[in-house]
């Protein structure tokens, strides 16, 4: 296993350090063999930039074969450490590469090491007469499992150290995956905290809520109790002045017109009988405007009424009576406001009364 140190430009190097690219085509200048390892470094046109990326050769193909052009190699890679160095480091790496195929000088001298030994194994039989040689072949002989075991351990340690660098990688993987995790939480605490402090607000918000709505209600229910409180006041008031009112009005009429009302009673609810029955013909606003002659027709008509009433002993003389009396009043207003103007002063009490018994037609039903 050998390993190739290797520029690469920008582009192409970005696209191996993503994990996009995983071939290499190359110059066939350097001996590349399957499992050697390939260090690429990131290169602009005056320096490296410090990346660097290892890779083990899993695969080639060496042209002409499969259209691949004579002198040139295409490479399968699997990439599994990538760093970043300084730039006077990344330069000290490949600073021995000098070799035509590449190598640094600890490889080279390996290298020479393993081909100066094929060349003894080569070499003739030396010569028994001389001890020297003797000698020297059978150290030669005694060092060779010594020499061939240090190349195996210096193969191991190799393989050992790539392992190291892809576990130092994948620590440094996850190191950075820590601290990304541990930003997250930072900020999702950080969103929770903003959350209860938000949450905290509406609650205060609906607290304070509730409680104008509670001294809401006690301020309807105290006005409502204020208010019928004040309803049942005012009825009691209303029975009160009422029940003064009727008293007055009955000390009124026993006291003042007891006798003459008393006498007159039946002879108004005749009359307000006459006058509820004839409702349809309107009330005094209506017959004011009638004509005082027409009326007097109308008086005439009903006293004829009257008459054939009393000569046949009917039961309905007191009613038409009443109506003779209405017809009469009705007479007496038509031609007041027509032709009397004065006459309202004289005739002002008897309007009133009229009107009065003719309001009180709907209130005082007769019995």
């Amino acid at each position: 296993m050998i390993v190739h140190h290797l520029r690469t430009d920008v582009a192409p190097f970005s696209a191996v350090w993503d994990g996009i690219k995983t071939a290499e085509f190359r110059r066939d200048d350097r001996g590349f063999r399957l499992g050697d390892t390939l260090v690429l470094a990131e290169q602009r046109p005056d320096q490296f930039t410090g990346r660097i990326v290892r890779a083990r050769v899993t695969h080639i193909v060496r042209g002409p074969e499969y259209g691949i052009p004579s002198g040139f190699v295409m490479m399968s890679i699997d990439p599994w450490s990538r760093k970043w160095l300084s730039h006077s480091d990344v330069a000290a790496s490949f600073a021995g590469d000098v070799s035509p195929h590449g190598h640094s000088e600890a490889n080279r001298s390996m290298a020479e090491t393993v081909d100066s030994h094929r060349e003894q194994q080569a070499a003739p039989a030396v010569d028994e007469d001389s001890v020297e040689r003797r000698i020297a072949a059978e150290i030669n002989r005694r060092l060779k499992p010594a020499r061939e075991g240090v190349i195996e351990e210096l193969g191991t340690l190799s393989e050992a150290l790539e392992n190291l660098d892809r576990l130092v990688f994948e620590v440094l993987d996850k190191k950075q995956e820590n601290r990304r995790f541990e930003l997250s939480l930072r900020e999702t605490a950080h969103d929770l905290e903003r959350t209860r402090f938000y949450l905290c607000q509406a609650r205060d918000s609906c607290e304070r809520a509730i409680e104008m709505k509670r001294q809401a209600e006690e301020n309807c229910g105290r006005m409502r109790k204020r208010w019928l409180e004040t309803q049942a006041q005012m009825d009691a008031l209303g029975r009160t002045m009422a029940a003064r009112v009727a008293e007055l009005e009955e000390r009124h009429i026993e006291g003042v017109e007891g006798e003459l009302y008393g006498r007159t009673r039946l002879w108004r609810r005749l009359m307000v009988e006459q006058l509820v029955e004839h409702a349809d013909r309107g009330g005094p606003e209506i017959w004011e405007d009638d004509d005082p002659i027409a009326l007097l027709e109308r008086v005439r008509t009903e006293a004829r009424e009257l008459e054939a009433a009393i000569a046949s002993r009917s039961i309905d003389v007191g009613k038409q009576a009443a109506s003779v009396a209405n017809l009469a009043m009705m007479v007496a207003d038509a031609y007041a406001k027509r032709y009397a103007d004065g006459m309202w002063h004289a005739v002002g009490k008897v309007e009133d009364a009229h009107r009065a018994c003719y309001g009180a037609a709907k209130k005082d039903e007769p019995t």
